[in-house]
């Protein structure tokens, strides 16, 4: 028995535009739960749940969706490809490029490959704003060149599916780049994300997601004008009947129906859990983020890293002191100021500025602290370095 499954692209585009623009809402609902109702960094076990949903972390549904949306384009690219080259025609080469590149960015979407860029150009290029993020910087002239590249290829193709791919390449390198670079100069890495910026990062994971659904339902358009059907059937059976798969309309309705209702459903319940869990504030209490916040403006300008710890730095604790070892190998001037009453601590690092105790001290009473520890370079480095000969 052979399976056939008529192609509609029109109905195919918009079921998953459909889901693209769900995940998206989803998505903004549950980072407000977390940032404005809940509105505590926690590791609480709700918070995980409602990350799933997130289409700006990687390890999420959305992101999951949007591997196997470049993945699906890619597949379609592949089943083009080889019909072209069976035929032999002359832009096979073409296509088969295109579907080369959009099995990376399936790859690049689910492993995050280019972030490995980021960090190194950063460092190089002490990119800040709009170019924050930094691997732009090397996106762009691909980007460019690519386009060069297929102008003559985009040209032979009907005007409508030509059309159709420009609208999903200005959609998708729109917001992977241009949107980016809005929630680039947005993010501030010394504080916990904002709803702004987490809604601009949702705009632009948005348009990624729209753009690919764009594209897949063009590709569709272009098979089935181009008469293209593809089919597998055992080596042994070379004739068996074709049987047509549909699913009743009222069935579709009807699980269109329950599964709005269960959304809906869940949505409602995962605000009145976010709002009336008690959670457990286990990093940095707001009056004390208050003082990060003030210490990390005070140098700002320098060449200063400010860092946080959600335990307070201890004399005689050697799980403490590792997180301080890195530091001390890297940089000069390494001050940590312990709030006992948070059990926190503050870090501050730099090779050139010298942090003095009277501009610290008038940041924390500016802030209405008044029970500190200040640890000083040079009394930081001498406990440690003791701590550490003491259990060679």
């Amino acid at each position: 028995m052979q399976l056939q499954h008529n192609i509609r692209p029109r109905k195919i585009g918009l079921i998953l535009l459909v889901l693209a623009l769900y995940l998206a809402l989803q998505s903004l609902f549950t980072e407000y739960l977390i940032t404005e109702v809940i509105a505590v960094n926690t590791d609480h076990f709700f918070v995980d749940i409602l990350d799933l949903f997130s289409v700006n972390l990687e390890s999420s549904i959305p992101t999951w969706y949007a591997t196997i949306l470049l993945f699906i384009a890619s597949a379609l690219l592949f089943m083009i490809t080889a019909a072209k080259y069976r035929a032999g025609d002359t832009a096979r080469r073409y296509w088969l490029g295109l579907a080369v590149v959009f099995l990376y960015l399936s790859m690049d979407e689910g492993a995050v490959i280019h972030e490995i860029l980021a960090d190194p150009l950063q460092e190089t290029f002490n990119t800040s704003g709009y170019l924050y993020f930094a691997w732009q910087i090397v996106a762009l002239p691909l980007v460019i060149i690519f386009a060069l590249l297929y102008l003559r290829f985009l040209f032979r193709l009907p005007a409508h599916i030509r059309n159709a791919f420009i609208m999903a390449g200005v959609v998708f390198v729109g917001g992977g780049m241009g949107v980016e670079a809005i929630s680039a100069n947005e993010w501030q890495p010394d504080a916990a994300p904002t709803m702004t910026y987490l809604t601009i990062a949702t705009v632009e994971e948005s348009f990624e997601m729209f753009g690919v659904v764009i594209f897949i339902y063009s590709l569709l358009v272009y098979i089935n004008e181009m008469g293209y059907s593809y089919s597998f059937v055992p080596a042994t059976e070379h004739s068996q009947a074709v049987e047509s798969v549909t699913a009743p309309g009222t069935s579709r309705r009807r699980l269109a129906i329950f599964l709005a209702v269960l959304l809906i459903v869940l949505n409602v319940l995962f605000f009145y859990v976010a709002s009336q869990t008690e959670f457990s504030r286990n990093v940095i209490e707001p009056d004390h983020l208050a003082i990060y916040n003030g210490l990390v403006v005070t140098f700002s300008g320098e060449d200063v890293l400010s860092l946080h710890m959600s335990s307070a730095f201890n004399i005689t604790d050697p799980t403490t002191h590792q997180l301080v070892r890195p530091l001390l190998a890297d940089y000069a001037n390494v001050t940590i100021i312990v709030l006992p009453d948070s059990e926190t601590s503050i870090m501050l690092a730099s090779d050139e500025t010298t942090f003095e105790q009277d501009t610290i001290i008038d940041v924390l009473h500016g802030n209405g602290e008044t029970s500190f520890i200040i640890f000083d370079p040079v009394t930081l480095r001498t406990i440690v370095e003791a701590m550490q000969s003491a259990h060679q």
